[in-house]
């Protein structure tokens, strides 16, 4: 086909296919492992959260809270990012303090 052929033809199509790209991006190698990473920090979150929320330490309210604020600071860390492994015991002592703060609050 000429170019001249494929302005109506281009033209004729809906707004949002002539706005799409031919190939889905590619995800940096970071972007791939943001998931995997986080899902590994919140298992080991999860592991140090166990005992005190079985004891009744903590409410389920406190439980997510913790969960989300160690894994995004974790996650967010120099070290990570640097791409050092993860310390659990290091994690682990971060989530007592979490608990500590969080028994300081309700008082």
């Amino acid at each position: 086909l000429h170019r001249i052929h494929l302005v109506p033809l281009l033209l004729s199509l809906p707004q949002p296919l002539l706005l799409q790209k031919s190939k889905p991006k590619e995800k940096s190698a970071g972007e791939k492992d943001k998931g995997n990473l986080q899902q590994e920090i919140a298992s080991i979150v999860k592991l140090a959260l166990k005992v005190p929320y079985k004891k009744k330490k903590i409410t389920k309210e406190e439980y997510k809270n913790i969960m989300k604020q160690v894994v995004s600071k974790v996650y967010e860390s120099r070290h990570v990012r640097r791409g050092d492994p993860l310390r659990p015991d290091k994690i682990t002592e971060m989530v007592a303090v979490y608990i500590k703060q969080s028994k300081h609050h309700k008082s």
